[in-house]
């Protein structure tokens, strides 16, 4: 009885609008009737639950860190390499409104992409020059700016964090015998 009374509290409450408030930090995309697509900047909105549904997402200054990656540079080096871009959401709408929905996960995949360009089009030595000159930290940013625009993220900066040189080993286990081969002999 009691659970079929909050459900009828529940419906009752979704015709009746409500206030949400959006900080200053943040902004936010309400679809009304699931397709008219509005911006929310920060302030405080009535909007009606029956026929919009919204979404709020921080848009100032934030850092991700993408997993380091082993790479093999144009002259066939290995090295491992980790980054942190810096970046800000410039636009709502591109961000999580029309093409985009998860922010982190794009700035991720984009920025990894962006660093797999830079560093194979380079040799070792020539990554090594840019790293000491402080060039290479403007050639992934510009990279990585160039592809996250079209999500409406603005990137600040792109920075080196670990790069190192590293052996890449591939083995292969044989489970039957439990023996492991090398394959490199």
């Amino acid at each position: 009885m009691l659970a079929f009374l909050s459900e009828l509290l529940q419906g009752l409450m979704s015709i009746f609008p409500r206030v949400i408030i959006v900080r200053a930090t943040h902004a936010g995309v309400k679809w009304k009737r699931g397709s008219v697509i509005a911006a929310l900047k920060p302030g405080w909105y009535v909007y009606w639950p029956l026929t919009t549904d919204y979404e709020q997402i921080p848009v100032g200054r934030q850092s991700h860190t993408p997993p380091k990656q082993t790479l093999a540079t144009w002259d066939h080096e290995s090295v491992t390499i980790g980054v942190v871009v810096v970046y800000r959401i410039n636009d709502i709408i591109q961000a999580i409104g029309k093409i985009n929905w998860d922010v982190d996960a794009t700035v991720n995949d984009v920025t990894q992409a962006a660093v797999v360009n830079v560093i194979g089009s380079k040799t070792y030595n020539e990554i090594m020059s840019l790293i000491r000159d402080q060039e290479l930290n403007e050639l992934l940013k510009d990279s990585a700016k160039k592809e996250l625009s079209q999500f409406g993220v603005s990137v600040q900066q792109c920075k080196l964090t670990d790069f190192a040189k590293c052996n890449v080993n591939k083995m292969v286990v044989d489970l039957p015998d439990l023996r492991i081969l090398n394959l490199e002999e």
